[in-house]
Parts: structure tokens; C-alpha cells; sequence
């Protein structure tokens, strides 16, 4: 993604189950922000050497969002509003929608197990059939 002063900028998504057991002692909003804080503390000043900029867009998975992963969606909608010449709500309501599709799609995929690449394979008599690799 290019900002506005042409530099690149590298994107990185976690999607975090806020539920689980090793969470249990947090507050949701604090593992959030946990979560962001460590994709920075490891990715920022290797990404900043390089001359890119690092977003981690931190997510539950029931969809709410880490502070600065709404921040930055929120200049995404507004950038987007400007270039597709719609309204800001309607293009809010746009990337949510989208945000949610992808969050249904990650949840579905940590439940079946199938987190690395998937392939489609053809069986006997034509019938095809997903298979995770990794």
C-alpha cells in the first residue's frame, strides 16, 4: 500500500481469540493492544531500516478491533470515500462487511485446522476436494 509521501507500507494481521484460556486473567481491549504491541516491538525497526512503514491490524475473532487498527481503517474508508467519490458511510459500511466476511473466513479455518495454504485436489470420478498444505 502506498501513503502519501511514497513510502511503502508492510501489513500485518492477527486475528486473536480474546476467549481463550490463556487469556482468561485480561481484559479484551488489553490483550488487543498486547497483541499490536508485540507485532511492533518485533516488526517495526527491522520494517523502519528498510524504509517501510508497519501497521499490525489486530482483530478478535468475533470482529472488534485494536485502537490502532480502527485508527487506521478509519484513514482507509476516508481515503477510499475521496477516491470512489461515495460517503463516508457508505463506504464504512462497505469495509466492515468486508472485514467481516474476513473474519468469518479466519474463524472457520482456526476451527477446521486448515491455517496454511489450501489446495484443490481432484478425486475419482471428478469430485474435488480441499486439502491444507502445511
Amino acid at each position: 500500500m502506498r501513503q502519501k509521501d511514497n513510502h511503502r507500507a508492510i501489513l500485518d494481521t492477527r486475528v486473536v481469540n480474546t476467549q481463550a484460556a490463556s487469556y482468561a486473567q485480561g481484559d479484551w481491549q488489553k490483550v488487543l493492544t498486547r497483541s499490536a504491541t508485540g507485532k511492533k516491538e518485533q516488526y517495526a525497526k527491522p520494517c523502519r531500516d528498510k524504509g517501510y512503514d508497519f501497521t499490525p491490524l489486530v482483530s478478535s475473532v468475533d470482529g472488534a478491533l485494536e485502537k490502532d487498527t480502527e485508527m487506521f481503517l478509519k484513514k482507509v474508508v476516508h481515503l477510499v470515500s475521496l477516491k470512489w467519490d461515495g460517503t463516508y458511510g457508505q463506504v464504512c459500511a462497505y469495509m466492515k462487511a468486508r472485514m467481516q466476511a474476513a473474519h468469518h473466513r479466519a474463524a472457520s479455518r482456526c476451527l477446521r485446522g486448515t491455517r496454511g495454504e489450501v489446495q484443490r485436489v481432484s478425486i475419482e470420478g471428478g469430485a474435488a476436494a480441499a486439502v491444507a498444505l502445511g
